[in-house]
Parts: structure tokens; C-alpha cells; sequence
């Protein structure tokens, strides 16, 4: 596959597979939609070696994060802790190591009179907040290898009309 570029958190046409109307497509596994569940199970099975198909109705990953600008919904109390003699830092301990991935490339993506800020957005509403082309931006960048050695097959703008099983998967 072609190198794969983005521009404001939207992937170059290159990323993209547009199949003909009627064609059939094969693959391991199947995701459809374009929300952060589709990505993360998307990213997953990538992670496992497993070539992907994801079918969604945009051309923006990430769901919440990117379309609605909404920062991740189960950013309670317990990521406001920082460390101390009888708690631990919430970020450090309480999100997997791929969440914490994600919210520092934000704040690297998204400095604040040229630093690293620990919400760079700030707002209230939750301790990390970034803009939507930010929250897009790092999210592709997980995706970008897998697009290139074609592991990922990103169809936008579509929905599956119909899933055929193999018979020995």
C-alpha cells in the first residue's frame, strides 16, 4: 500500500479501500461502525496480528472523542487522584496502558504556550480535554502501520450489506 497521510485527523485518500458496488470482500475479522468501541476492537485485533476490515460511516475514527468532541465519558474521580501516602495516580493505574498512550499523544499533539499541559483544553468537565482534530490526529497514528502493510482495510462512508461466514471459520 501507498504511505498513509492525514490532514486535521482525516486520513489521505490513499488509506482508504472503495470497493465497486457488488464486489466481495474476505478478511478475518469483521468491525463495523465508527465508534470507540469499533476502534478499540479494531486496534485489538491488530495488535494480535489479525488482518481487519472496518467498516464505518465516516471517515473519522474515534466516535465520541472526534465527532462529538466529548472527552471519555468514564473519566471519573479516581483519574483526578494524584499520588499520595494512600492512593495511587488514577492515570498511571486505573486505564490500560494503551488509554494512557492515547491521553499523553493528546497532550503532546495540543501544547499550550508550548508545553505539555495535563489538560490542555480546560475545561471542567474532566481532567483531560483536547479538540477533536487532536483526539483524531493520535488515534490514526496507531492506525497508520497497519493501513500501510495492509493488515487494515478502512472502508468510510459505507455500512456491509450482507456477511457471509466461511464454513471453516
Amino acid at each position: 500500500m501507498n504511505k498513509v497521510s492525514q490532514t486535521n485527523g482525516i486520513f489521505s485518500e490513499t488509506a482508504f479501500t472503495r470497493p465497486s458496488d457488488g464486489s466481495l470482500l474476505s478478511g478475518s475479522i469483521l468491525v463495523v461502525g465508527g465508534s470507540t468501541a469499533a476502534y478499540s476492537a479494531t486496534l485489538a485485533a491488530l495488535s494480535m496480528n489479525v488482518d481487519v476490515c472496518l467498516v464505518q460511516p465516516l471517515k473519522i475514527v474515534g466516535g465520541q472523542f472526534t465527532t462529538q468532541g466529548l472527552p471519555a465519558s468514564d473519566d471519573g474521580d479516581l483519574l483526578n487522584k494524584s499520588e499520595t501516602l494512600n492512593s495511587v495516580d488514577g492515570e498511571q493505574f486505573a486505564i490500560s496502558k494503551s488509554q494512557r498512550w492515547f491521553r499523553q499523544r493528546q497532550r503532546q499533539l495540543q501544547p499550550v504556550t508550548g508545553r505539555i499541559q495535563q489538560n490542555p483544553g480546560g475545561a471542567w468537565v474532566c481532567p483531560i480535554t483536547t479538540t477533536p482534530v487532536v483526539a483524531a490526529t493520535a488515534l490514526n497514528e496507531r492506525l497508520v502501520p497497519y493501513l500501510e502493510s495492509g493488515k487494515l482495510r478502512l472502508i468510510p462512508d459505507s455500512e456491509p450489506v450482507e456477511v457471509i461466514l466461511a464454513a471453516d471459520g
